[in-house]
């Protein structure tokens, strides 16, 4: 998982710095996710809603779904079919119920942070 985790922080533009502050921890917990250590679940949705995709980190494999994708080259044997298959069952349906929830709680975010906006932007406080 760390090489992913640094892949998608790289491919994002992303400093570590931000994805402390996004995630309210420190830039060390940070650098710790990138040698392997464990990401919390809940950071998992911070870092959803930063753009990275979570089936990548803990897979290796580009979620199907997300419009970066196609920035990042697959070669055919690395399809994702072929890398899941290499979890059981109960592996692959917890990959993507994680995924599922993942994007579900950036989409609550993003909505959360709109409805800010414009009661903010009405002279509304949220």
């Amino acid at each position: 998982m760390e090489n992913n985790f640094k892949k998608e922080r790289d491919r994002l533009g992303i400093s570590q710095e931000k994805i402390a502050e996004v995630c309210d921890v420190t830039r060390q917990a940070i650098y710790r996710w990138e040698k392997g250590s464990s990401i919390p679940f809940d950071k998992l949705a911070k870092l959803v809603s930063l753009g990275f995709d979570i089936q990548f980190i803990v897979t290796g494999v580009p979620s199907s779904n997300l419009n970066q994708v196609q920035d990042r080259p697959m070669p055919a044997e690395d399809s994702l079919d072929a890398r899941v298959s290499k979890f059981n069952e109960t592996q692959q349906d917890i990959i993507k119920m994680m995924v599922r929830e993942m994007e579900q709680a950036a989409e609550r975010e993003k909505l959360a942070k709109d409805l800010a906006r414009q009661a903010m932007e009405n002279g509304k406080k949220p």
